[in-house]
């Protein structure tokens, strides 16, 4: 990467402070791959969308574009049309999300939005229960909610009111909710701000941070990997690599990726995801 500027004696000081308008596109990439002893199922997908955002009186409302959202959905050993409709309905379902002043995110409605959208896919897949049964675990309300703000919180949340030297390794505890298990589980978090970088796009040049980092999960209940899957429950362990460009002055985030590799048992899980934020205006 060009550009990177390196010193071990500067301080970086982070603070959740958004423009008050906002304006741009979000490309969402994601890879799925899940193996057994048996058998390997695969899932590729792409959505773009456009995303407004505006300050209130009690902090920040993001607001998803999706009339038209782009998506595109590959895959191997799975149901492609039900895999359509998930997606779909997770882009369209769910299109304003709220962040507080202190930078934390939620979904209004989730219940309600939740209990209608099982409702009508559901019935798409009446006589297919393998089908249903992906549905209601999709969009269970503690699913949206868990792994939207367990995403927020390392790309964004992580960093409100913090200070660090550029280059050094920091340790925390923390937790992750894995999908896999539907269950959050305490990790422990390593983090630095790797070097300074220009924030992508022309219209603005602040300088913007490059963070890298990994959380690395505790020892997991055995009864919670033997629920869902067979073999040996001590060698389950869970990793997460995460790295994010944003600009230290507002957090506002360019760039998000993260790969996860779980074992669980004899089933190994391995997930790869690429969030990139296009901004046309920021005001």
């Amino acid at each position: 990467m060009s550009g990177l500027t390196f010193s071990d004696s500067e301080t970086v000081s982070m603070t959740f402070q958004w423009p008050n308008t906002l304006c741009g596109t979000v490309s969402d990439d994601h890879i799925e791959a899940v193996s057994t002893a048996t058998t390997v199922n695969t899932v590729e997908l792409a959505v773009s969308y456009k995303l407004k955002g505006s300050r209130t009186t009690t902090g920040y409302r993001l607001d998803n574009d999706t009339t038209s959202p782009s998506i595109s959905v590959k895959q191997a050993g799975l149901n492609v049309s039900l895999l359509n409709d998930l997606v779909s309905a997770a882009v369209t379902r769910f299109p304003t999300v709220l962040i507080n002043n202190l930078g934390e995110i939620s979904a209004p409605n989730l219940e309600k939005n939740s209990a209608d959208t099982v409702t009508e896919l559901t019935s798409r897949y009446r006589d297919q229960i393998q089908e249903r049964h992906a549905i209601e675990s999709v969009f269970s309300p503690n699913q949206i909610d868990q792994s939207m703000k367990n995403q927020w919180y390392r790309m964004v949340q992580m960093w409100n009111g913090v200070d660090l030297k550029l280059g050094m390794w920091y340790q925390a505890q923390g937790s992750d909710y894995i999908p896999f298990l539907q269950q959050t589980i305490p990790s422990d978090y390593y983090f630095r701000v790797l070097a300074k970088v220009s924030c992508p796009g022309t219209f603005n040049r602040r300088d913007c941070i490059l963070i890298e980092g990994k959380s690395v999960s505790k020892l997991i209940e055995k009864e919670l990997i033997t629920s869902v899957t067979d073999g040996d429950p001590n060698d389950s362990k869970v990793a997460t690599y995460f790295s994010i460009i944003t600009d230290p002055k507002t957090l506002l985030p360019y760039f998000y990726q993260e790969s996860r590799e779980g074992m669980f048992g004899t089933t190994h899980v391995m997930t790869l995801s690429r969030i990139q934020y296009n901004y046309e205006t920021v005001n």
